[in-house]
């Protein structure tokens, strides 16, 4: 039998995603022929900034790789994907997901109120940004990009008084950061599929979807399908000021979503809940429902806002 071959990007934390699966899969199935390939996508190489309106701009080489039957699996960060999965392909599990929260670290402050007046912090995330000028509006908040050493050198050097990353990925690189401070989701809310992680396959590939498959798991596949529903009802992608997060707690599905002007000034945000198993599809049904309720509070025309000003930056600078 051939082997599977399983793919994904080039950083430190991508490798150590497609080597978590290729364990996970030889767990599941012992004595399987497994490969591991990375791929540069335009993402990683590119240093200037991102175009807001690019939703696939860490994954379309990917993709197009298992679409091309370079690969057989690809291991995503959900939150870099699009919510629009492309044809052919499909995401055929969604392992248990990790610490969904961001990080701040800033060295000697325990946590955002503590942070020195007019602190610089970097991020590359409008849906950081807006939250951390919404809690703190005297914050500079600079640009930040590259690989998570390179981000923490930032801080380290001197360059910026602190950063905010992705728990789950300091936790696989298995990071110690003292003085480093859990926001929780009520004070940032996190992106949609932050801390999971997802296996795609060609949607005709029906031995992959046999393997794979054994590694997703119920809750994580309910809970990142209602934000990503969340995401795609209001046309957003991961460079949106845009941030939903759900979980289920006792057989209710939970959602929260949050969304605002690139300089915090206006924010909306709504949360709601549903059972589990009253409905068809609870996802997609509390999904809809809590866009809609942003949608009455003038939702579009601050996504609108904040992609005007990023193509008018990215047409500036870019």
């Amino acid at each position: 039998m051939n082997p599977l071959t399983v793919g994904g990007r080039g950083s430190a934390l991508a490798r150590w995603q497609v080597r978590w699966a290729c364990q996970a899969l030889e767990a599941r199935h012992p004595g399987i022929d497994l490969q591991e390939s990375v791929i540069e996508t335009h993402g990683d190489v590119s240093s200037g900034p991102l175009d807001p309106l690019d939703r696939g701009v860490f994954v379309r080489t990917i993709q197009q790789a298992l679409l091309d039957g370079a690969i057989n699996v690809a291991v995503h960060s959900l939150k870099d994907l699009p919510s629009r999965t492309p044809d052919g392909l499909l995401l055929a599990a969604f392992p248990g997901r990790h610490p969904a929260e961001d990080l701040l670290i800033a060295g000697g402050s325990p946590d955002l109120t503590a942070l020195p007046e007019g602190s610089r912090i970097g991020t590359g995330s409008p849906r950081r940004r807006f939250q951390l000028l919404h809690r703190r509006p005297d914050l500079q908040v600079e640009p930040l990009r590259g690989n998570v050493d390179t981000r923490l050198r930032s801080v380290t050097e001197g360059r910026l008084d602190g950063i905010v990353l992705a728990r789950a990925g300091v936790e696989r690189l298995g990071l110690a950061l003292p003085g480093s401070h859990v926001l929780d989701p009520e004070t940032m809310v996190p992106a949609a599929g932050q801390g999971a992680l997802a296996l795609e396959i060609r949607a005709d590939d029906a031995t992959t979807l046999e393997r794979v498959s054994k590694l997703d798991c119920r809750e994580t596949r309910m809970a990142v399908r209602c934000e990503r529903a969340c995401l795609e009802s209001l046309d957003g992608g991961c460079m949106a000021p845009l941030a939903v997060h759900a979980w289920i707690a006792e057989e209710r599905l939970h959602l929260m979503a949050r969304a605002g002007s690139l300089d915090g000034r206006q924010v909306v945000h709504e949360e709601a809940s549903m059972s589990c198993t009253t409905v068809d599809d609870p996802p997609r049904a509390l999904a809809v429902a809590v866009a809609d309720r942003l949608r009455s509070r003038g939702v579009e025309s601050i996504l609108e806002a904040a992609r005007a000003a990023q193509l008018a930056d990215l047409r500036d600078h870019g």
